[in-house]
Parts: structure tokens; sequence; C-alpha cells
């Protein structure tokens, strides 16, 4: 609990880049993380460490919107193509 440890609320709002990767990368057979940072051929740094995971995720995250980008023209487009 957010208010007992920190005595403030915590906004968990999130990016999930499965979800966005399903969407934009409907041909792979996997959307994990792992498997991401394989399309993206993205160097393996190691796998389920914190400051790892979190690194791999923001560099996927960047493929993400360049190819959102290259697809739709601009982020906006894409969320409208999303709804």
């Amino acid at each position: 609990n957010s208010m007992a440890l920190l005595e403030r609320f915590v906004k968990n709002d999130f990016v999930d880049t499965m979800r966005i990767s399903r969407y934009l990368l409907r041909d792979l057979p996997h959307h994990r993380l792992g498997d991401l940072v394989n399309y993206y051929n993205l160097p393996d740094i190691g796998a389920h460490r914190v400051l790892c995971d979190c690194m791999q995720t923001h560099y996927v995250l960047c493929g993400l919107r360049s190819d959102a980008i290259d697809k739709y023209g601009t982020i906006k487009r894409f969320q409208k193509a999303c709804k």
C-alpha cells in the first residue's frame, strides 16, 4: 500500500509493450520482452534483473514508437487506430 509506505498515492500509469507489439507486430508468434529484444536485435544484457529489464523495455518501446510512426505517421494516429 503506497499510502502506508510512502504517505502518498502512487498512480500506476503504464505502457504495455506486449499489447502495443501485438497490434504492430502481428506476425510475431510471441510478444514477450525477450521476443521483442530479439526482434529489434538488441544486445542481451541479462534477463529478470530490474535494471536490465527496464533498459530493454525502454529500447523496445523506442523501436515500437518508431514502427508506429513509420506505419501511421504520428503517435496520435496510431493511438486512434488502436481504439
